[in-house]
């Protein structure tokens, strides 16, 4: 039916970036020191991308720290800071005249996506060694405290268009990133990086070389296409790798910028603004951000027929009434009846609930979503001398840890009917293979002992 567009537009189009590709920018060799970068895909076409390849001349197989043209190699992928640090310090450095936004838009939308991220981490979830003392494997709990560029200990500069003549040799040749996440240095004893996040100007010298790029891409779409870059970069900050499906995929800072992701959005503001989505693009953003550890809510659209004869709830179309929705919030599953426009756009508007999930058992999945390297050097975390043997750990410099997880929640019981009272035994799982703030869920309904699969 046509409440299906909405979910093909979102999947498929430029701004499914955020629910379903995505790609920014830090290295696109993003993997943990000492694993072999992934291929890239095949060139069809001038793109920007999110970054240089590093880490891969003078890098040991051991997976040890070494240097070579400036870059330290070894821990780049790993978070530059963790709960043994308390503060984080940041410059802004701006090319004003060719950035694109003014200094005050930019350093909004620096904190904002901060911001976001600390929100976020709070309810991400953590993978721990026995032996480590509580606390130390946290993200994003430091203050974040803007200082003057020219200030000693700067942890992270914020290159808004404009880069030093190191960080050009870093960058290779800038035009090619949209932007980029570059670790310089790492602090083996105390596991703290430092380093630069380029993000690139919409005029001038720097801006990117490729093809459909949008004139204006930092200030369409009320500025949040920089902030969606910024969102991505910092992700890299925290430690997190390039993963599909989720705001860290690895094209989305290159399809931000086009023209047909500014197009794309701007089809999509009714649904963005109409509250189901967030109610403003800064909103479905924290959304996309929160969901990329655990996902605890989601939609799925359903014919009045499915409802029916699938979960056993008594519901009649009418034209005011033409579909239903199934959402999973709360550790509630509500079924709504929705009136959905059947003209472009398409926007479906929610009129009463038809039924409610009544909760029984409750279940989380788990997958490894990053990892981080603890040196030998480092004096941060009690580990037993013998996990450094080389027969555990390949080379006795470094162990491997767990350190973000991502979730996926199932809830069990049952769908009542409020007219017959009947029961349905239904299992709702969230699904983060699209990501995103309108996650999809799938349900499974016992139906005269067959389970009947609603969903994708």
């Amino acid at each position: 039916m046509k409440r299906n567009l909405l979910r093909i537009a979102f999947l498929t189009s430029a701004a499914g970036l955020a629910l379903a590709a995505g790609s920014c920018g830090a290295h696109k060799d993003h993997n943990h020191p000492g694993q072999a970068a992934q291929p890239e895909s095949p060139t069809t076409g001038a793109k920007p991308t999110d970054g240089p390849a590093t880490g891969t001349t003078n890098q040991q197989a051991d997976g040890s720290i070494t240097s070579g043209g400036g870059y330290v190699y070894g821990y780049e992928a790993n978070p530059w800071f963790i709960g043994n640090i308390a503060t984080v310090r940041y410059c802004v450095d701006m090319d004003e005249a060719n950035f694109g936004t003014s200094r005050e838009t930019a350093e909004k939308a620096i904190e904002s996506a901060i911001g976001l991220w600390k929100d976020a981490l709070k309810n991400a979830e953590f993978g721990h060694h026995q032996e480590e003392p509580l606390g130390t494997l946290v993200l994003g709990t430091q203050d974040f405290v803007k200082y003057d560029c020219a200030a000693d200990g700067i942890d992270i500069r914020f290159q808004m268009g404009k880069l030093s003549p190191d960080q050009t040799r870093k960058l290779g040749n800038p035009v090619k990133y949209v932007a980029s996440a570059v670790q310089t240095s790492y602090d083996e004893e105390n596991m703290r990086g430092a380093g630069f996040i380029y993000v690139a100007p919409q005029r001038g010298a720097l801006k990117p070389d490729a093809d459909d790029v949008a004139e204006n891409f930092w200030t369409v779409v009320e500025g949040f296409n920089l902030e969606v870059v910024l969102v991505h970069e910092l992700g890299h900050v925290f430690g997190l790798p390039h993963s599909e499906d989720s705001i860290m995929g690895a094209s989305v800072c290159e399809e931000t910028i086009t023209n047909k992701n500014s197009n794309s959005w701007e089809q999509l503001r009714p649904f963005i603004e109409s509250g189901r989505f967030g109610g403003s693009f800064h909103n479905f953003l924290k959304g996309l951000v929160g969901n990329e550890f655990k996902l605890t809510s989601g939609e799925l659209g359903a014919s009045p027929d499915t409802v029916k004869t699938t979960l056993g709830v008594t519901f009649e179309s009418t034209p005011e009434e033409n579909s239903a929705s199934l959402v999973l919030e709360d550790k509630k599953l509500i079924i709504y009846s929705m009136h959905q426009e059947m003209e472009s756009p398409y926007v479906s508007t929610r009129k009463r609930v038809l039924s409610t999930f009544e909760l029984t058992r409750e279940e989380t999945k788990h997958r490894t979503l990053s990892s981080i390297r603890i040196p030998r050097k480092q004096k941060i975390m009690r580990i037993p001398p013998d996990a450094f043997s080389d027969e555990n750990y390949p080379g006795g410099n470094y162990q491997s840890l767990n350190l973000l997880m991502r979730s996926d929640l199932s809830i069990s019981g049952y769908v009542i009917d409020p007219v017959t009272n009947n029961k349905t035994f239904v299992t709702v799982e969230t699904q983060t293979d699209f990501g995103g703030f309108n996650a999809q869920i799938k349900v499974d309904a016992v139906v005269n002992g067959r389970i009947e699969h609603v969903g994708y």
